[in-house]
Parts: structure tokens; sequence; C-alpha cells
């Protein structure tokens, strides 16, 4: 039916909309309304909820630019107008209830929009946060134990994201067929409110896992997963470690404990530069 496609066509747009939105922020553009004041690096945590007319969340906020790390609690909502047009509302709760902020009113063209780039800037790079994670920078393809590509062989990407300083990995099958679809997309960030590195990664079954990073003695990357589906939680380690060949290595548990059983362990060559 006419409501059936267009709820779909919003749902497939909500997320590239919302990467405009967080690309808007990360460079540090001005809004309008009360809260106009240049936004600084943030990171921000909560739900929505989508009737197919109607999207609404909240979330809380933690950005730097001040003395400490500001939290601030907000609210959004986004009425659709048919599939090409939208009015969100941006509220906030200082202590005295949710207040609005700003409304805008968006309207989908296909012109994209210009980006315009300082030339005598400085090229961005990576921040100190991530410099654990910049020798993982590039493209990488699996092996087996004789050095040549498996049979089931899976090619691993990490790119830095320099407009909003995370790098995005995507895990893809180097022999699908049938989908085109990641095995699983990660994103790798520092989060300013607890100062950890973290990891939120979405795989194509549909779980969801995130979690602490941490640099161990040996350089060896860890991250320590929770994986909540319903009221089961699924507790997962995964390790990488850039060994002395210079080749990947990377292996997956499933517990937190000694006796954990090793159910990943994968080694990936470079195949693709990798650009500090």
């Amino acid at each position: 039916s006419r409501e059936e496609d267009i709820e779909v066509d919003l749902l497939q747009n909500l997320l590239s909309v919302e990467d405009v939105e967080l690309r808007r922020g990360a460079r540090g553009e001005q809004g309008s309304g009360a809260d106009s004041a240049p936004a600084s690096a943030g990171v921000a945590e909560g739900s929505i909820e989508f009737d197919g007319r109607t999207l609404t969340g909240q979330a809380d906020l933690y950005q730097t630019g001040r003395q400490k790390p500001t939290h601030r609690r907000l609210a959004h909502r986004w009425t659709f107008n048919g599939p090409d047009r939208y009015h969100e509302v941006l509220l906030e709760n200082s202590g005295r209830g949710y207040q609005t902020l700003a409304e805008w009113d968006y309207v989908r063209t296909e012109k994209q929009p210009s980006t315009q780039i300082d030339p005598e800037a400085d090229a961005p790079l990576p921040s100190e946060n991530l410099t654990s994670l910049v020798p993982l920078l590039g493209q990488w393809e699996s092996l087996n134990e004789q050095g040549h590509e498996r049979d089931d062989h899976t090619r691993l990407n990490f790119e830095w994201a320099e407009y909003l300083d995370l790098i995005a990995v995507r895990l893809d099958s180097a022999d699908h067929e049938e989908t085109d679809d990641p095995l699983c997309d990660a994103y790798l960030f520092h989060h300013v409110g607890t100062g950890n590195l973290r990891c939120l990664a979405l795989t194509r079954s549909g779980l969801v896992y995130e979690g602490d990073i941490t640099q161990r003695t040996d350089g060896s990357l860890q991250c320590e997963l929770t994986c909540i589906q319903d009221i089961l939680e699924t507790k997962a380690i995964a390790r990488l470690e850039i060994e002395r060949d210079g080749s990947l290595r990377v292996r997956i548990w499933t517990a937190p404990d000694e006796d954990r059983p090793l159910i990943h362990d994968a080694r990936y060559q470079r195949v693709g530069a990798n650009r500090e």
C-alpha cells in the first residue's frame, strides 16, 4: 500500500539523515535557537522509537570544550509529512523538565550540500585518544596457516572518519554471492564522558555488542563486549594483535574467564595502505 511504501522509505533514510546530523555537529557548525553555541566533540547515548510517522528519542549527551566534560539530557522529535520532509524539535532537561531548544524543517533534495574546506588549514589527523588504534588503519585479508588466502576468507577494513574522529570497521566475506551486506560493522571511538575507548559492533544477524577497549602490556588491543538479546546477556572478548611479520591476528572468546572457549582465530595480511 501507499502508506507501507512511505514507511519503508522513511526507515531506509533514517541512517543517512542521522549521518548528516552527526557530521554537521562534529564540524562545529552553529545551530539556531537557544542552543546556538558551536558544537564541541561529544557522544550521545540513548534510544529511539519510530511508529512510521513520528520518531521520538532521549539521549545523554557528553561534550568537551569546557573545564570538564558536560553531561546534558536531550530529547528530540521528528514528525514526517510524507517521505520527503519532516519537522524536528530539540529539547533539553536542565532540571525543570524538557524545554524546547530549537526547531527545524527539513526537505529532501537531490543536490549534495557543498563542503567548504579552508585550503590554508592543515589536514585533520586522528586525535591522541585514538593513537593505539592507528596501526590498524587499512585493508586486510584473511590467511590460512600456510600464509595463503583461506577458502572462506574475509576482508577487514579499518577507516578513520576524520570529521567524527572515530574508526569505522567493516568485516566482509570476500566470496559473498547472495548479498552485499557486511558480516559486521563496528565503530571504535573515545567516549568523552568516561574517558575510555569504546566499541560498538552490529552484526548481520541483528545482534549489537558494545564495551570498552584496553591496550594490554604486550601492545595488543582487547575489547570486552556485552550483547543483550531480550533478557539474555552474552559476554565476549575480542583481541587484536599485530604480529612480528606484520600480520593481524584476531581472536574471540565467548566468556571472560581463563577457561573460556576460543571461537574465532584468524590472521590477516595488509592489502591496503595504512593512511596515518
